[in-house]
């Protein structure tokens, strides 16, 4: 169970000063609600990576156990975050990386019908790659322009 597994609907039930409610028994997953609450979109897009390298990761002990159904679904989680990070890549300024998460999402795509693990691994280290770019633009203090994040209508969902 994942930290904000503790805290059902925590980012959907933040107050309007972005406040996050949750028990007591899980401040970590609070802790980590209210970062992506008021991170910044560099920092928003680090986060993400981070989630989507960890199911990843999660994904292939799944397949090295046996347990097919459920690297199916860490699979799918972890492409649904690749979907969200590619929608907002759509801009022209910023469509090499939508072509890159395309890729990733390629490779699980290819993992999860082929159970390969080694497409798993290829899409761990593109995501690598774009999570050490832009903590080196955040150290270098490089404010370059993000686009902006993408509505409900123009993010694609994966059922």
């Amino acid at each position: 169970m994942s930290q904000l597994d503790d805290c059902s609907g925590l980012l959907t039930n933040a107050g309007e000063a972005g406040e996050v409610t949750c028990s007591a028994a899980a401040p970590a997953a609070a802790y980590l609600a209210a970062e992506i609450v008021t991170a910044a979109p560099h920092r928003l897009r680090i986060i993400l990576c981070d989630g989507a390298i960890r199911l990843c990761r999660e994904a292939i002990g799944a397949l090295d156990a046996g347990e097919f159904t459920r690297a199916a679904d860490l699979l799918g989680r972890a492409r649904r975050i690749i979907c969200e990070l590619r929608a907002a890549g759509r801009s022209s300024a910023w469509a090499h990386l939508a072509e890159a998460f395309e890729k990733v999402d390629r490779r699980l795509i290819e993992a999860e019908f082929y159970r390969r693990r080694e497409a798993v691994r290829e899409g761990i280290g593109l995501l690598y790659r774009h999570r050490e770019m832009l903590t080196a633009s955040l150290r270098a203090g490089i404010a370059e322009e993000l686009p902006p994040r993408p509505s409900p209508s123009q993010r694609c969902w994966i059922a």
